[in-house]
């Protein structure tokens, strides 16, 4: 037979003829070994000719499950398949090669080798094909988590915008589900919008699959929040897993099959392993640990008794093969044996498989040391990911030395009770869902679940005095990574000191020094636990119960409770000797009373401030106090002085080379020049303003930067230059919780809409702004009442008395969305 032109001009790569081989070897045509890898036979035909390149690592990996090949005959494979060819070497890159491809999916490669499920893969790829949930439902340690992962990776190209995986593993509360998905989708939580609706409306339009993973202990939330997000966005698909379905509309449920194991009287052959996922799973994991392990006519019967006595659930196994090293498969076999008479006496109410994995963990707890099971115990206060000296501060005690706990770690590590996570700058550990739960039943029965936590509480205490220092030290990406890799511990620790009121005194340092967390990444759940401190606040010292009260008003709306609040935290603070915090105390109350028009009253707090400031040697303090001397003095007509302070306020600055104080600085010197009747030179301060925070990359104070451009702009005639700064303001302070800036900034807006003649909208949107008037009477600015006035002076000569009132009676019924979305021109 005569080859085609294509095959006539090239012998077969290496890589190819390897493929071969071994593909005849294991007595498998094209077809099947396509079959079984999951591929095209065109695709098999194509390597093995070498007319396509070298397989992608996917593709390997996939040849390499289908061949069943032992490790040093994937490993020769693997090695043609890094080798480029010289056509390869030569070729020059296109232009897809020199940019790299986006982020599609936060999936983790798992480092050991997939075994089995072949055709639970294949079920489910065609599940999620017909149906838009799917949920892998089983016991635990049954393996859901990698079977959901092993799939991810099969469909990573079936979904144009990727596959993304949420795991709720860590979670305790189950309000928190949606803020682990928005967390894993990157998508940011907006004040006073609920976070569910932001979520939906992010993912309307995407075409992806979510992994829901371990819903059980949190099934209702989770169940709540796949239901809204398949009935809202028709292109998204879930593949939950959980110990029990969602049972919710549409869901289909795969229930997982424990790994084939031998029935009680087969005799495994030396080459019967892959014939059985549970004895493929033991040979390949032991033979990891100790390459001369292998199945033999000598150890057969002792390796089927241990699948079949462990019902074939792979962590079962996993465990079982880290005792290798220490017992032959016969000792192990013996000893599981009188593990499982235990059974008899539990109870009959739970689940078997719950009951095999409980006697399982039970067995490896026993092989255990007495120090690495006191180590193990206290582990079980941990939560989530952690670190070796969070693991050191929580298990040091009695007869365990902070010295001794790396070592005992390792042991743990090692014998597959707890996981090291791989990636990250920082080795990180966790315990397994199941053996978490066992350390803790263990924990509590010691009775040392009161010691370990306050240690715990006071760990997490120590670590959030330290972060909340790094804000103003560090880089925000710096500080915020740091504090959101310890989350679960934070939480942990504020429900132990707080819900179960333990000690209030190291929940409140805890809530009170991640406060710009708080802001930044967690709003609402920083308020719920602000909130929750307010009736503790009698059982703090004064200086701790300051620190609170501030907090709380920090992240409320300006109101008079807000000034209440603030007023508290001073007196608190003046009944002690000079602290640092009393400083950033006066500068709240002298804000929060400018905004209340109390200029004077302001004026005062800023000057005490001032004198603190100047006392301790503080000049960024003193610096910001002037400044906002200064711009007390703005708010009472004295531009003179105004300037006077802000030139001292400048020449500290400049010397300490504060961007975020300078940033101030010129915002307040173009308000002042706007009142002085300058509005050019208002302009280009605050587009100088704007300009440094964007640099700064500080979302916030760059949203109230547009605003008060966008007036500076329109007072310079620049109607047109306005445009832009005023419609993106309001969305921006919006998702900035800035909620009087945010109604502000509508008036803004609407001044813009008038000034370019689209009167309804500008109408419109005064319409709600009035409707709110009266139930505040804060302002933060001198010259808005000014605007707003003038805007509705035009307004009301440019419409009809009828036409005014319309538009006006249709903004007073709208939400905060909706006033953004109209003052953006839509």
């Amino acid at each position: 037979m005569r080859r085609s032109a294509l095959e006539s001009g090239k012998e077969r790569s290496p890589f190819g003829a390897l493929l071969r081989q071994f593909r005849l070897a294991k007595g498998l045509s094209q077809e099947a070994l396509a079959e079984r890898a999951r591929l095209s036979v065109e695709a098999i035909s194509a390597l093995e000719r070498g007319s396509r390149k070298a397989p992608q690592r996917q593709t390997l990996a996939l040849l390499i499950d289908g061949l069943a090949l032992d490790s040093e005959s994937a490993a020769r494979l693997e090695s043609l398949a890094r080798r480029p060819s010289a056509a390869d070497v030569h070729a020059p890159a296109s232009a897809a090669d020199t940019h790299p491809s986006p982020r599609r999916h936060n999936l983790s490669r798992p480092l050991t080798r997939f075994i089995d499920r072949v055709e639970e893969r294949a079920a489910l790829q065609q599940m999620l094909a017909a149906h838009r949930i799917v949920t892998l439902a089983g016991p635990g340690g049954v393996g859901k988590t990698r079977i959901a992962v092993e799939l991810c990776f099969d469909l990573l190209e079936r979904y144009a915008d990727g596959v993304w995986f949420v795991d709720l593993a860590a979670l305790d509360d189950g309000t928190l589900v949606l803020q682990e998905l928005a967390s894993a989708l990157d998508i940011r939580e907006v004040s006073a919008r609920p976070l569910l609706d932001v979520i939906i409306a992010t993912l309307q339009k995407r075409d992806l699959l979510i992994v829901v993973d371990n819903c059980e202990h949190v099934i209702e939330d989770a169940a709540r929040a796949v239901e809204a997000l398949v009935s809202h966005c028709e292109r998204v698909r879930v593949l939950a897993t959980s110990r029990e379905a969602l049972r919710i509309d549409g869901e289909r449920t795969y229930r997982v099959p424990v790994l084939a194991a031998p029935a009680d009287g087969t005799v495994l052959g030396a080459g019967d392993a892959a014939a059985f996922g549970a004895v493929e799973l033991l040979i390949e994991r032991g033979s990891a640990l100790d390459p001369r392990f292998a199945l033999t006519d000598d150890n057969r019967d002792a390796v089927a008794t241990i699948c079949r006595r462990l019902d074939g659930l792979p962590l079962a196994l996993e465990l079982a093969a880290a005792a290798l090293p220490a017992f032959s498969v016969g000792q192990i076999a013996e000893r599981l044996d009188q593990r499982f008479r235990l059974l008899t006496s539990g109870r009959r109410t739970a689940l078997p498989r719950q009951r095999t994995l409980h006697a399982l963990i039970d067995w490896s707890f026993d092989l255990l040391t007495p120090r690495e099971r006191l180590v193990f115990t206290r582990l079980a206060i941990l939560a989530g990911q952690w670190t070796l000296d969070a693991a050191i501060a929580v298990c040091t005690g009695g007869p365990i030395l902070a010295d001794d706990v790396p070592e005992l770690l390792i042991s743990l590590v090692e014998k597959s009770l707890v996981v090291a996570e791989i990636g990250g700058d920082e080795q990180r550990f966790s315990l397994l869902e199941s053996t978490h739960a066992y350390a803790a039943e263990k924990l509590d029965a010691a009775g040392e679940r009161p010691d370990v936590a306050r240690r715990h509480a006071a760990y997490v205490r120590t670590f959030a005095l330290e972060a909340g220092a790094l804000v103003k030290q560090r880089p925000q990406r710096v500080w915020l990574g740091m504090i959101e890799r310890e989350i679960e511990n934070v939480r942990a620790a504020l429900h132990w000191t707080i819900d179960e009121r333990n000690d209030f005194a190291a929940g409140a340092e805890i809530v009170t020094s991640l406060g710009a967390f708080w802001d930044l990444r967690r709003y609402h759940e920083g308020t719920r636990w602000l909130i929750a401190m307010q009736g503790l606040i009698d059982n703090l010292e004064p200086l701790l119960a300051a620190k609170v009260l501030i907090e709380t008003a920090r992240v409320m709306p300006f109101s008079t409770i807000t000034l209440d609040r603030v007023q508290a935290a001073v007196a608190r603070y003046r009944s002690v000797p000079d602290v640092p915090e009393r400083r950033d105390a006066l500068i709240y109350l002298g804000q929060t009373l400018i905004n209340t028009g109390d200029y004077l009253e302001a004026e005062r707090a800023f000057h005490e401030g001032l004198e603190l400031a100047r006392a301790a040697g503080d000049e960024t303090a003193a610096a910001r106090l002037l400044v906002l001397i200064g711009v007390s003095h703005t708010y009472r007509a004295h531009v003179t002085t105004a300037r006077r302070f802000f030139a001292e306020a400048e020449a500290v600055i400049a010397a300490d080379r504060s961007d975020t104080d300078l940033a101030l600085l010129r915002r307040c010197q173009g308000e002042t020049e706007q009142v002085a009747g300058n509005a050019a030179r208002a302009v280009d301060f605050l587009e100088e303003s704007l300009a440094i925070l964007q640099r700064l990359g500080d979302a916030r104070r760059s949203a109230y930067a547009h605003y008060h451009l966008a007036h500076a702009l329109l007072a310079a005639g620049r109607v047109g230059e306005a445009i832009p700064h005023g419609q993106r303001a309001p969305r921006e302070l919006l998702d900035a919780q800035l909620p009087l800036a945010f109604l502000e900034s509508l008036i803004v807006a609407a001044a813009v809409a008038q000034q370019t003649g689209d009167d309804v909208r500008a109408a419109t949107l005064l319409g709600l702004v009035e409707a709110r008037a009266p139930h505040s009477a804060f302002r933060s600015a001198l010259l808005i009442s000014g605007l707003q006035a003038r805007t509705r002076a035009a307004l009301a000569q440019r419409l009809s008395p009828a036409d005014l009132q319309n538009a006006l009676a249709r903004g007073a019924l709208f939400d905060d969305q909706e006033a953004a979305q109209a003052a953006q021109g839509s």
